[in-house]
């Protein structure tokens, strides 16, 4: 059985190989985490005292001014334990939320406790997203710009080809062959061509 020892932080290094990366927003989750709870479970450590599993609890231990940590020393060595480190960035990417489920308890703390709520790395945003799907209401980014003059529709499009090139000499040949005109903004074309309604002119206005 491996026994959990406290460590001083300054005595670890953060592995340099890390394959998963932290931001600063995943950092201040860890932090809100660690800051309301407490640590609950203790980071992996090499022999040597490279911290193997648990890179963006001891950065986020430190920003809180922490002195101590947990930690367990791995027995593993070399390629095993870089094998380990990937596989428990990995084993998280595999498992998945049970939207209905994670939205009641979220809803529960938000209504509850809201020091709680936040503590648990989501945002208000992010709840109002899962009440949406849950009450059978997906969240579709792109129904927001219907309307908009910058929405150009593909409805009708019955199959798309990725055409790359390998230099501007290249694009101006295609265009030439296919007699159609473009700029640096053209992203997508229709061939046959068709000629978009010309907006310009258009003003839109709130309506109450």
């Amino acid at each position: 059985m491996m026994k959990t020892h406290m460590i001083t932080i300054d005595e670890l290094t953060l592995d340099s190989k890390n394959a998963r990366s932290h931001n600063q927003k995943n950092i201040e989750a860890i932090k809100a985490s660690l800051a309301k709870f407490g640590q609950q479970k203790p980071i992996v450590i090499s022999d040597d005292g490279i911290v193997v599993a648990g890179n963006g609890t001891v950065q986020a231990a430190r920003e809180l001014g922490w002195k101590e940590i947990s930690a367990v020393k791995s027995q593993l060595k070399k390629n095993e334990i870089k094998a380990y480190a990937i596989a428990d960035n990995k084993t998280t990417d595999t498992s998945f939320w049970d939207s209905l489920q994670l939205q009641e308890m979220l809803d529960e703390l938000h209504s509850n406790d809201i020091d709680l709520f936040f503590s648990t790395g989501f945002t208000e945003s992010e709840l109002d997203q899962l009440l949406a799907l849950t009450n059978g209401e997906p969240v579709d980014p792109s129904k927001e710009w219907v309307d908009m003059p910058e929405f150009i529709g593909n409805e009708g499009a019955k199959r798309k080809i990725v055409v790359n090139f390998d230099d501007d000499e290249s694009v101006g040949t295609f265009f030439e062959l296919l007699g159609q005109e473009y700029t640096d903004k053209t992203k997508s074309i229709w061939w046959p061509e068709k000629k978009t309604q010309d907006l310009s002119s258009v003003r839109y206005q709130h309506q109450e």
